[in-house]
């Protein structure tokens, strides 16, 4: 089944009334524009989860939600490991928290069998074989650290940032769309479609730019090694979040030679673990503390138009990129970024007393040269 809102493959029935499917991003959309309730919390009057609500009496907020005073009954049910108040009568679910102005805030419906469903449990499968660790969204602020870069090369298209193509080919939960709309850029595309059929078919979209995280198994496919061969037929710019393994694969070695007179560059963050990737609900049985994940040292690979690309490098000595680093080989790259195969990274040297290797010793202060205490 597809989405009826962007044709993305979709499970998620939007209302018990309708039989339209929406995908996760959509049918939180649609949530979203539902009218509201405005209660305030009264005496509890329930036993175990049940709480007894009572509406707001101001006037204003009746006429903004447009609902009649009467009393709801929220039943506080826990739904994986995340609490929600469900609405059965109205067969509505609300988060636990509320929003800054203390109304409820949507997150699911009741089914007719009872159930409770959440937007973000989807269940469709994906177009192509990955592991389960795949699964992972990409975070904001590896997004935000790029609006210098796509600002730039927006101006140089003479395109308004809203006008921007920016495509991702591998579909996760949607959620890059949501932050690249908060820097301005609305002209996404990011569909749960076979990149790799579309690249055979050669039915990719036109864009811009390509900007996406991709599976970094290879279990089922080497999805990294695929997306490099298309890289190396393409003369689109690019911008991709992926380990710092991947510039010694040969496939990524094959694409900067491939495109000498645009070589690619790197953008590296404060940390090299700054970016955490969070698995969406729904995607893997773990509780909501295992969902984020960096087991990777991660940065960008980049590559720009090449007169672009120049001015790009002159003025990123001048402060362009004020969170990031830009190196334009691999060799530049700061050493707690090295992969730990590369041989340009330079060894740590153990400290030595006498001759001797220095023993471990506490970092705790007012224990310097006290040796760590065993854990009983």
């Amino acid at each position: 089944a597809r989405c009826h809102s962007c044709q993305a493959q979709a499970s998620c029935c939007n209302d018990h009334r309708e039989n339209k499917l929406y995908c996760a991003t959509c049918w939180q959309e649609w949530l979203d524009s539902q009218p509201i309730p405005t209660i305030t919390l009264g005496k509890d009057e329930a036993k175990g989860s049940m709480a007894k609500l009572a509406t707001d009496g101001d006037e204003s907020n009746e006429a903004a939600s447009g609902a009649d005073s009467e009393d709801i009954n929220l039943e506080g049910i826990f739904h994986g490991d995340t609490l929600y108040l469900v609405d059965r009568a109205n067969r509505k679910v609300y988060h636990s928290e509320r929003d800054d102005h203390w109304n409820l805030k949507p997150a699911g419906i009741v089914d007719d069998k009872g159930q409770i469903v959440i937007p973000t449990d989807t269940d469709f499968a994906l177009p192509w074989k990955a592991d389960e660790d795949d699964h992972c969204e990409t975070p904001a602020l590896a997004y935000y650290h790029l609006k210098p870069l796509l600002a730039k090369l927006a101006e140089s298209l003479d395109k308004p940032k809203a006008e921007l193509i920016i495509y991702d080919p591998y579909y996760c939960a949607g959620s890059m769309k949501q932050h690249l709309a908060a820097l301005g850029y609305t002209t996404v595309i990011n569909e749960c479609r076979d990149f790799y059929q579309d690249v055979a078919n050669k039915t990719v979209p036109a864009h811009d730019i390509l900007i996406t995280n991709p599976p970094f198994s290879s279990t089922h496919i080497d999805h990294v090694e695929r997306l490099c061969d298309y890289l190396s037929t393409s003369d689109k710019p690019f911008a991709i979040v992926q380990p710092n393994y991947v510039y010694l694969k040969p496939s990524w070695r094959k694409l900067c030679q491939a495109h000498a007179d645009k070589f690619p560059f790197y953008l590296t963050p404060a940390q090299p673990r700054l970016y955490v990737y969070q698995t969406p609900a729904g995607f893997r049985a773990v509780n909501a503390k295992r969902r984020k994940t960096s087991p990777f040292v991660t940065l960008w690979y980049c590559r720009l138009p090449s007169s672009l690309q120049s001015k790009v490098m002159v003025e990123s000595r001048k402060g362009l990129f004020p969170h990031l680093l830009l190196t334009a080989t691999v060799k530049e790259l700061p050493e707690n970024f090295k992969d730990s195969n590369d041989k340009t990274r330079r060894k740590r040297a153990k400290a030595k007393v006498d001759g001797r290797p220095k023993s471990k010793t506490s970092k705790h202060k007012g224990l310097a040269g006290a040796k760590k205490p065993k854990r009983m």
